[in-house]
């Protein structure tokens, strides 16, 4: 069911940010709210930030919209349930409990046609999955959604990735931001577990392919309750290199020595390389030549490349199969 906030402003003003799961509620809203009295969230056409002295959270059937009449009314007798999420806030914050970014595809409209809303619902349940299996491991998931406006997007997904622990990778219907997200995770040395369903979610029936070799160490599943058990078994076989202190200035150093031998990692031409190395150039402040073409060359590999291919920080997480 969706969630209405009603932010209390100074100046006897109020803000309303409607129809939220409560996933969105907790983490974009009460979590920044306790811990430094600020939320940001999008208003008509902008990304806005407001000191808040008061939030107030209703649950409602149905998503509201204006045609409703006016929120007052219809939240009229219903009760403020902010301290259910105000408990779980405070106890996240105390704990300090390590993150974990998700990349995920951003598809599919919550209130568009029938198949937006499938591939929204689909997309949604699964990020509610792999949430459950992180809670469990001593986690917190963190999701970037598509409502934070374009200027604000790829910074905020860059600083979460920086300060997450580790990542977990759904590349189904394998949409180039989320090469991006996994190339810039890569780049910055972090752990990234890979998985995927065995079909496409916005085309049913097809087939997932995966390019680069990332495919070895895809977690395949078909439904739900197996991305679980995968994802746990794969948590669980890593957890020592999940969960422990990883150096990423090697990975950082050997990233700028394969931009150097292999010139925008593009030599196949296809987007998902492109945007891989966008990630990779991200990271390492270097821009992607705009002029990349296709080339059929087989680039030598440098000693010190092969060291590092061989070396802990590069070895591939086990599958959770």
């Amino acid at each position: 069911m969706p969630f209405q906030t009603i932010a209390i402003l100074s100046g006897d003003r109020q803000k309303t940010i409607p129809n939220r799961t409560e996933a969105e509620v907790l983490s974009e809203i009460v979590i920044p709210f306790i811990a430094n009295g600020v939320i940001t969230a999008k208003w008509g056409a902008k990304v806005q930030s407001y000191q808040v002295l008061e939030l107030r959270i209703f649950e409602t059937k149905e998503p509201w919209s204006k045609v409703k009449g006016p929120i007052a009314i219809v939240l009229k007798g219903k009760k403020n349930v902010y301290k259910r999420f105000g408990h779980k806030a405070e106890s996240l914050l105390s704990s300090k409990k390590p993150k974990v970014f998700i990349v995920t595809p951003i598809q599919g409209e919550k209130h568009g046609d029938q198949d937006q809303q499938r591939v929204f619902k689909e997309y949604d349940q699964r990020f509610e999955a792999i949430e459950s299996v992180l809670s469990e491991a001593g986690a917190i998931a963190i999701r970037i959604d598509k409502e934070h406006a374009l200027e604000d997007l790829v910074g905020r997904i860059k600083k979460e990735i920086r300060g997450a622990q580790f990542v977990v990778a759904d590349m189904t219907d394998e949409r180039p931001s989320c090469y991006f997200e996994a190339g810039f995770s890569e780049a910055l040395g972090k752990k990234v577990i890979y998985v995927a369903s065995k079909q496409s979610v916005a085309k049913p029936g097809t087939l997932t392919k995966i390019h680069f070799d990332i495919h070895m160490n895809m977690n395949f599943f078909t439904n739900h309750q197996e991305l679980k058990e995968k994802l746990s078994n794969a948590i669980e076989k890593n957890r020592s290199v999940l969960f422990g202190t990883v150096d990423a200035q090697p990975l950082a150093q050997a990233d700028r020595q394969r931009q150097a031998t292999r010139p925008g990692l593009a030599r196949s031409g296809g987007t998902r390389y492109i945007f891989t190395s966008l990630g990779l150039a991200s990271c390492l402040c270097r821009p992607l030549s705009s002029n990349v073409r296709p080339r059929k060359q087989n680039f030598p590999r440098s000693p010190a490349l092969k060291r590092h291919n061989a070396s802990i920080h590069h070895r591939p997480l086990a599958p959770g199969n």
